[in-house]
Formats: C-alpha cells, structure tokens, sequence
C-alpha cells in the first residue's frame, strides 16, 4: 500500500474549505483510494485573518470572511452581526462606539425625532410640509419660528441648547437639511 493522500473537505453549500482528512483504503482493489463527495486532493491556500478558502469550479479561491462578528453602524452606533461573506458596508465599523459617543448619538436621534413629530404636527399632510419648504426657502426659517413661551417653541429652544445653538440657528439648519 503507498502513502495515504490527505483529502480536502469543503461545504457542499458554498465551497468553504471545512477540514483535512485522510482517504479511505478500497475494500476491493489495492492501491485504490475513496474520497469523500465534496472533497479534493489540491491543498487549500494558506488564509488570513478575516479571510475564508472555497473551493469553486475546480479550484480554491479566497475571499473576505467577517461572518459572526459585531460591528457597529456608524450612524446609528448600533451593534450588527456580519452576515454575509465580503467586506462589510462602509456604514459599519469594528470599532465598539464609547459611551459618549453613544450618549451624543442618542440625543441628536431624540433630537431629530422631535423635530419630526414637531413638524408632523405643525404640517401632518405632505401637501402642508411641501408648502412650509416652499414658503422658508422664500421668506426665510425665522417667520416659522413659533412664538416664544409656546410648547413647541419650548421644545425647539431645548433642543437647540442641546447643541449649542440658539433657537433660530437651529431653525436655520433644520430648514437648510429639509
């Protein structure tokens, strides 16, 4: 009997390299070796970090492998399980967002939402909200500024000092990204 050939398993699914094994002696001729389905004899390359080996149309390719790491969108900070084979999204990053980043990241959503339901309720029909776009970029966001003292007023003034800015700069940028 000569030298056992080592055999390469890989995943029927998708190629992805699984193991290295031994072949199997024929129980009938001699010399004769069983190789497992989804097997090959060619050894796999050599992988780094992040990377995968799949055996493809005869022959092994690398590819990028960030499966079952969390990432963390960038916009959002929230955590994300990489899924999918490849590099994951430019939206996304390795690096876990710390706590004030989290902190700044959640006021400006809250931020952000309440001026959504502020406008909603200043203009609940897209016909109304089209029209107060219309009407600042003519006239200017500070004739839309409500009066002061009133609850919504009251809430743009703690929003804006949130960030630093007094109400009518904030009305400005908000008027600006609508």
């Amino acid at each position: 009997m000569s030298n056992v050939p080592t055999v390469y398993n890989y995943s029927p699914s998708d190629g992805m390299y699984l193991n290295a094994t031994l072949a199997d002696p024929s129980p009938l001729e001699t010399d004769v070796w069983l190789y497992p389905a989804h097997s090959t004899t060619i050894a796999p390359p050599k992988v780094g970090n992040n990377q995968s080996a799949f055996f493809i149309e005869g022959k092994w390719e690398i590819k990028d492998d960030y499966r079952g790491q969390i990432w963390y969108d960038k916009q959002t900070l929230f955590p994300v399980l990489i899924d999918t084979l490849g590099k994951p999204q430019d939206r996304l990053s390795p690096i876990k967002p710390s706590l004030l980043d989290t902190q700044v990241k959640r006021i400006v959503i809250d931020a952000n939402t309440l001026v959504s339901r502020i406008v909603y309720e200043m203009f609940p029909t897209p016909i109304e909200f089209h029209t107060f776009n219309l009407m600042a970029s003519l006239v200017g966001p500070e004739a839309f500024l409500p009066i002061k003292g009133s609850p919504i007023r009251n809430s743009i003034d703690a929003i804006a000092e949130t960030f630093g800015l007094s109400a009518q700069e904030y009305a400005d940028n908000v008027v600006k990204t609508i």
